[in-house]
């Protein structure tokens, strides 16, 4: 393959004014840290994170009533065909309580004085390939520079801002909506944030005090936190009040680290800790003996070692004259900007990188990025779809090592979830519901029988051991990590198992996630069982089966799914020639809602597929056709996944420029359909990040499908995509391919690694047109 030359406006973010709000900020992270990146001229206001900043502490012991007692009753009133009463049952009392929330750590601001006012040339950018945000602008006629990342090596938020003909004052601030105390060093170098989370997570407590919220009992004590920066600067630093201040200088430079006592999910961060403080106060002093070039030059060499692994060219635009915000404007007016999707695609990259790093936690429903006491649904793990589609491209982007937090947090949850599969089903194995958190809750949240009643969750967890294997075939992780908590998993299931009505064996009680039906004067969300359900558990049994025979291991569970996976109920196609999403046919409450669940098997599983079962790839494509092409964010980005597993390249796209329509709502809108805030982040409405990572997955399927033995090169090629480059995608297998396209056609290809049994260009059988030159399989068209 040739070089691949991406155009600027495909890696670029730019705007030519300051960001009014949290949704035109850029994102900046390594992981563990997280800031929103501004560029205030005159007060600039940094919203800063850590990912282990969470409410609360472990309560594996807070289990409310018999809860066993009443899902026998529940599904009692199910064989009965007393749908709303088991519903009911579920509702009243099945729950325990709500997941704990992801706090926002505090704010840097720094104001600045001039002794000028006329604002002018103003341009910020984020270099997605670099990390790097940047700003430049005048002061009448004084020149402004400003920079800032968040360094992985270092492990430290760097902001600088240099004056290159004069020079300026700056009072810089840190400040928490937090149980907290800020304090400066007499110097005037250094400033300190102190603090404390609260101890519950209940959203319409938004109290800052010591009341309510937060407790003086030991035991009952949250996570406490320090945050800490130093002033490097060639002015005069004092310090006033809670502040400091850099008077006369020609640059500041800002150097920021952060750490908590967490310990690890079983141990209290009171009581059991890590000593903190000490910490941060050690790594202050490492990062502020460095030099800022020194700082820069590291960040952007880890950074670019990651990002530089898929190139994408779709095409320029030579639109970087024109702020990110009006692209977005001009294209879902018609206007032509080839590299938009691209820019799109390379901020999933991007955003993977800088929420999800080897040691950090696995990306929340906010990546790692959150300005609220209490944000949008606790910015929790919500795994019914939204913390999986986080990780939807990661492996296919050729980032197994942030795959790492998402491996560790199956991990600790399938841990976890052993004492509820126990105290509330009186079942081995391990099982979780809707939500979980930073404490591993595997429990039903409180609240309604629709969200909370959805124990399918660690089945769907699975499904990432098992692409994890497929992708990197590491054994050793096969055998020792996911193969027992897949066993453990199956076991909990196979004790859920009853005999249908239709001679089927059934996951018995179960939700399709969110969605009700209407039944008699009703809504219900409890069925007999789900297509959701099903399509997990025969991927999870089959992959039992499969993961057996190749680590030659057997037990008692691999016996059972042996004998359970021929008799386990298929997808069913209804009379409307759709797949049914409850057992047996039920009228949808909400025809177009958000949640397409049933369609499991089709994406991200691999049951379903227009090439081995093109009558139930027939249903899905009529499934998609009723529900609808609008939804929220993430809703857009799955669906885009749906349709190029359906080898519908237009339609993909289609959903991809929905994807990037203009969003201004910042509030809980989502029933108007969700779309792209100005920085690029997925509006949900409001922000929340999956979708941003499932844009990219969708792209990466409709370029690229893989089995262990099987390459679709251009399954979906949409008609516009005439012209086009990529290099480094990952293909199951331990594959890497890079192929370019001319005049709608594969023009080359190279697959790396072992050549597969079959490869299939735009759905058709060209195995005989690769050949092996260097240890790479060629693609030769033949004339």
């Amino acid at each position: 393959m040739s070089r691949i030359n991406i155009s600027k406006d495909s890696v670029t973010l730019f705007e030519k004014k300051e960001a009014a709000a949290f949704e035109e900020a850029f994102p900046l992270g390594n992981g563990t840290l997280g800031a929103m990146f501004r560029g205030g001229a005159f007060t600039d206001v940094m919203t800063l994170n850590h990912d282990t900043l969470w409410s609360g502490y472990p309560r594996g012991d807070r289990y409310r009533g018999n809860k066993k007692e009443s899902l026998d009753k529940a599904k009692a009133l199910l064989r009965e065909k007393k749908y709303l009463e088991a519903d009911a049952e579920i509702t009243n009392n099945f729950g325990s309580y709500g997941s704990d929330a992801y706090m926002a750590m505090g704010a840097l601001t720094v104001s600045y004085s001039y002794g000028g006012s006329k604002l002018s040339a103003y341009k910020r950018t984020l270099d997605l390939t670099s990390a790097v945000a940047a700003l430049s602008y005048k002061i009448d006629d004084r020149k402004f520079t400003r920079i800032s990342f968040v360094s992985k090596p270092a492990d430290a938020i760097v902001y600088r801002t240099v004056c290159e003909n004069g020079t300026f004052s700056a009072s810089i601030n840190l400040t928490s909506q937090l149980y907290s105390r800020t304090y400066a060093s007499e110097d005037g170098a250094r400033l300190f944030l102190e603090g404390e989370c609260p101890v519950t997570s209940e959203q319409n407590l938004h109290r800052t005090d010591r009341q309510t919220v937060y407790s003086d009992l030991p035991e009952e004590r949250g996570m406490r936190f320090m945050c800490a920066l130093c002033l490097i600067t060639d002015g005069k630093t004092v310090t006033r009040g809670n502040s400091i201040e850099a008077v006369n200088a020609t640059f500041i430079d800002i150097r920021i680290v952060a750490r908590t006592s967490f310990n690890g999910y079983k141990k209290h961060p009171f009581l059991d800790g890590k000593e903190y403080k000490n910490s941060c106060l050690d790594a202050l002093n490492s990062v502020c003996g460095r030099d800022e070039r020194a700082l820069l030059c590291d960040h952007a060499k880890d950074h670019k070692r990651f990002f530089s692994r898929v190139k994408l060219n779709l095409g320029t635009s030579k639109k970087m004259h024109i702020p990110t915000s009006e692209r977005l404007k001009l294209y879902v007016n018609g206007g032509e900007d080839k590299a938009l999707p691209a820019l799109l695609f390379n901020m999933g990259r991007y955003l993977t990188i800088a929420s999800s790093r080897k040691g950090s936690q696995a990306s929340n429903l906010q990546g790692i990025w959150n300005e609220h006491f209490f944000a949008p649904w606790h910015s929790n793990y919500t795994v019914n779809i939204n913390t999986e589609m986080n990780y939807f491209p990661t492996l296919a982007v050729s980032l197994p090592e942030m795959y790492e937090p998402m491996l560790t947090l199956i991990k600790e949850v399938s841990e976890a979830g052993k004492r509820t599969a126990k105290e509330m089903y009186g079942a081995d194995g391990w099982v979780c519901h809707h939500n979980t958190d930073l404490w591993r809750h595997t429990q039903p949240v409180a609240g309604m029988a629709v969200y909370l009643f959805w124990n399918a969750c660690g089945a769907w967890l699975c499904h990432h051991l098992a692409e994890y294997y497929e992708y990197t075939l590491d054994e050793k992780f096969l055998a020792s990590t996911a193969f027992p908590i897949m066993c453990e998993s199956a076991r909990f299931y196979l004790s859920q198992m009853e005999d249908s009505e239709d001679g089927y064996r059934i996951v018995f009680a179960s939700t399709s996630p969110e969605n009700r039906y209407l039944h008699e004067n009703g809504l219900t969300a409890i069925a007999e069982t789900t297509e959701m359900t099903m399509a997990l558990v025969r991927e999870l049994f089959g992959n039992v089966s499969r993961f057996s025979k190749l680590l030659n291991l057997s037990n008692d569970v691999t016996r059972n799914v042996e004998n359970e996976l021929p008799r386990l109920r298929p997808s069913v196609i209804g009379s409307d020639g759709r797949i049914t999403e409850w057992y047996g046919e039920r009228e949808e409450k909400e025809i177009h809602h958000r949640h397409v669940s049933h369609l499991y098997a089709l994406h991200p599983g691999n049951e379903i597929s227009p090439m081995t079962t093109p009558e139930l790839a027939d249903a899905c494509r009529k499934t998609l056709e009723v529900r609808g092409d609008e939804g929220t964010g993430w809703s857009l980005a799955w669906k885009c996944n749906f349709f190029a597993r359906l080898f519908d390249g237009d339609h993909a796209l289609s959903l991809i420029k929905r994807q990037l329509r203009p969003c201004n709502t910042r509030g809980f809108n989502y029933s108007g359909g969700g779309g792209s805030y100005p920085n690029l982040l997925c509006a949900h409405p409001p922000f929340q990040i999956d979708g941003n990572f499932g844009v990219t997955s969708g792209i990466c399927e409709m370029l690229l499908q893989s089995s262990p033995d099987t390459v679709h090169i251009l399954p979906a090629l949409p008609s516009e995509w005439k012209e086009l480059s990529v290099r480094g995608l990952s293909a199951k297998g331990k594959r890497k391919i890079s192929l370019s396209v001319k005049n709608g056609e594969l023009y080359s290809c190279e697959i790396t690694g072992d050549m597969p049994k079959t490869v299939y260009v735009h759905g058709n059988d060209v195995t005989e047109d690769f050949v092996w030159e260097n240890g790479k399989a060629i693609y030769t068209p033949k004339k």
